[in-house]
């Protein structure tokens, strides 16, 4: 018990100190539609220590190499299985092919997720880092970063266009 409370303690403090320097780009709402309804999932938001230079602000923001980081709050109930098929399925989209890391980085969602439930994506020092309640996961390389920012500022999300522009609304005039 007393590690998992040091675990935690470290995990905050990494947290707040990394959250210091960055700057919000945005922040939208990620909804899920079955038939006639659409329902709210999750709030996400999104912070970079150097904001890059670019027409494309959202290609520029996901191959940054700076600090950055994506904070979800969940809004409703959800199955860590229905998040795991979702990200599998964003990553496909998103062409990239290393299923192995794919599969790593997504054995952090460990239990469902509840209703104020938070996950932080992190990228600092060429690593990307998933926290997920008491789980923590970093990976190594470029390549997944870019590919996990892609997610929401690229091509991963096909049916929800809208939210790639709320999460750089504030980078744009």
């Amino acid at each position: 018990m007393k590690k998992l409370l040091c675990l935690l303690a470290l995990t905050a403090i990494a947290n707040q100190a990394f959250a210091q320097d960055l700057v919000k780009t945005g922040e939208g709402i990620r909804q899920k539609s079955v038939a006639f309804l659409s329902f709210d999932v999750y709030k996400i938001s999104h912070f970079i220590a150097t904001i890059p230079a670019g027409e494309d602000v959202a290609g520029a923001l996901a191959a940054s190499t700076s600090d950055k980081k994506f904070e979800l709050e969940f809004l409703r109930d959800v199955e860590a299985e229905k998040i795991k098929d979702s990200l599998d399925g964003a990553y496909k989209n998103c062409d990239y092919k290393n299923k192995d890391k794919v599969k790593e980085l997504l054995s952090v969602f460990k239990s469902d997720f509840k209703k104020g439930d938070l996950i932080t994506i992190a990228y600092s020092g060429g690593k990307t880092t998933f926290t997920s309640g008491a789980s923590v996961l970093s990976v190594d390389g470029d390549e997944i970063m870019q590919a996990t920012w892609c997610i929401w500022l690229g091509k991963g999300i096909k049916d929800q266009k809208k939210l790639k522009d709320e999460l750089v609304k504030a980078l744009k005039k």
